[in-house]
This record gives structure tokens, C-alpha cells and sequence, in this order.
């Protein structure tokens, strides 16, 4: 009983915490990485923030609303150059309150969660065919990780091999697909989790892990069928949180690719 209770709590904290982390981490060496190699860092920094600076505030301050923090100030789009800062969220919270202190963790990566919404929310609504077709496909391998217990790891290199391929095969001339594209580069452009957001999120995982342990130890003496079910729908929201992931991490993998190209031909171009 104690052994598997632990395993699925363990699997579950790597899946909803470990993962986001990781997700996050890869996100922002990517774009990094994008701005060592164009060379004009800030300036592009600034230009796509325009678009992706607002969600990435926005969704901080989705979840104050959802965790019953209060918001003091708030600047969707305020370019700091000597800073960097472009935007920012300051909200206070009761620190007696459990519900307000596991809402940090949620706050802190929101950048990730909510920006990958976006761009499945903008897929759905500027190229609806192509949003099914991938929705289905990362069905079908939910449920296959799901009935056939497959590797979670493997499973994540499969979700993004169907985000890429799919990506792959867009119109590029069609304007709603331009549009698509512009707009979720700069989100993902713009999903990095900063020291002060990972810092504000880490001091709520001993919580989280406490809650997945009542629960679990819950759901298991309640017995049955019903903790099969719960343990179901968790494998179900883990995949399609990898399904979500990974296609941000796929934009963000195309930006460095453009960077790559761009660094290229400012060569070619200067060698002339």
C-alpha cells in the first residue's frame, strides 16, 4: 500500500512539477541561445514583446485572480532598457493562508502553462483543421501511453515529433498561417520563467507533494474503481500537459533555427 501510494505520487510530481521545470528550463536556453546568435538581443527582446510580454503577465496575473492573491500593480508592456524588465506583476497574499501559498507555485510558472494554451487557443482559432488534426493525434498517443503503460519519456519525444510534423505541414503562404506563426513565435519567445518566478513557485512544491500524499492516501482507502479512475485521469492531464509543452518547446526549438539562419547570412552578407 505505502509503495504504491509513493510511486504514484512520485510520478505525479514529476509530471506536474518536474516536468513544467524542466520544460521551462529548455524554453529559455533555447531563447538565450536565440539572442547570443542574433546578436541584437534587446532589440529584439523589446519588438517581440510587444505581443509577448502581455501574455506572459497576463497569465501571472490569471492565477493571482484564481488564488485569491490581490494585485497591486501591474504593467502589461513597460520596456525598462537599463534593466531589461519589460513587464511585471506585484501582488501580495495572506502567507497564513495555504490556499494563497500553494497559488504560488501556479503564479510562478504560469509563463509556460497558460503561454502553450495561447498558442493552442490561436491554433484553434487561425488554422482550425490543422488544431484537430494535432488534438486527435495527441489523443491517440495519450491513450496508448495510457492503456499500454508505456514510457513517459518516450512518450514526450513522440508528442513532440507529432507537434514538429505537424508544424511541417502548414501552408506558409496563407496569411492566417503568417499571422499564427508571428504571433506564437514572440510568446514563446517570451514563456521564460525568471529567477523571481521560479523563486516565488519553489517555496509551494513541499505543499503540493503533502496534498498529492492526502489525496492519493485518500482516494486509495476510498478503494477500488474510483482510484483507478483518479489515477487514469491524472495519466490523461499528464499527457496532454506534455502534448501542450511540447508544442511551445517546438516554436521555440523553430526561433533558434531562424536565429541559426539569420546569424548565417549576416556572414555571407558582411564577408561580401
Amino acid at each position: 500500500m505505502v509503495k504504491e501510494i509513493f510511486l504514484n505520487v512520485l510520478f505525479q510530481a514529476v509530471m506536474f512539477i518536474v516536468f513544467i521545470y524542466a520544460f521551462g528550463y529548455v524554453i529559455s536556453l533555447i531563447n538565450k541561445m536565440f539572442y547570443k546568435v542574433t546578436g541584437n538581443g534587446l532589440g529584439v527582446c523589446v519588438a517581440t514583446g510587444l505581443i509577448g510580454t502581455p501574455i506572459h503577465e497576463l497569465s501571472h496575473a490569471i492565477m493571482c485572480i484564481l488564488f485569491g492573491h490581490r494585485i497591486e500593480e501591474m504593467r502589461l508592456f513597460q520596456p525598462d532598457l537599463k534593466t531589461g524588465v519589460l513587464g511585471y506583476v506585484n501582488h501580495s497574499y495572506n502567507r497564513k493562508n495555504l490556499f494563497h501559498v500553494l497559488g504560488n507555485y501556479f503564479i510562478g510558472v504560469a509563463p509556460i502553462v497558460v503561454g502553450s494554451c495561447f498558442i493552442y487557443l490561436m491554433l484553434y482559432l487561425l488554422i482550425p483543421t490543422t488544431f484537430y488534426e494535432l488534438v486527435g493525434a495527441m489523443t491517440d498517443l495519450a491513450w496508448y501511453q495510457i492503456d499500454f503503460g508505456g514510457n513517459m519519456f518516450l512518450f514526450g519525444f513522440d508528442v513532440f515529433a507529432t507537434a514538429l510534423k505537424t508544424v511541417f505541414t502548414f501552408d506558409v503562404f496563407d496569411f492566417k498561417t503568417i499571422i499564427f506563426f508571428v504571433i506564437c513565435l514572440c510568446i514563446a519567445l517570451h514563456m521564460n520563467l525568471s529567477s523571481a518566478d521560479i523563486k516565488g513557485s519553489l517555496g509551494s512544491i513541499p505543499l503540493i507533494v503533502i496534498l498529492l500524499i492526502i489525496v492519493n492516501t485518500i482516494m486509495y482507502f476510498v478503494g477500488g474503481v474510483g482510484y483507478d479512475a483518479f489515477l487514469e485521469g491524472v495519466s490523461v492531464a499528464s499527457a496532454y500537459l506534455i502534448a501542450v509543452l511540447s508544442l511551445s518547446l517546438v516554436f521555440s526549438a523553430i526561433i533558434l533555427a531562424l536565429g541559426l539562419i539569420i546569424r548565417l547570412l549576416k556572414k555571407l552578407i558582411f564577408r561580401r
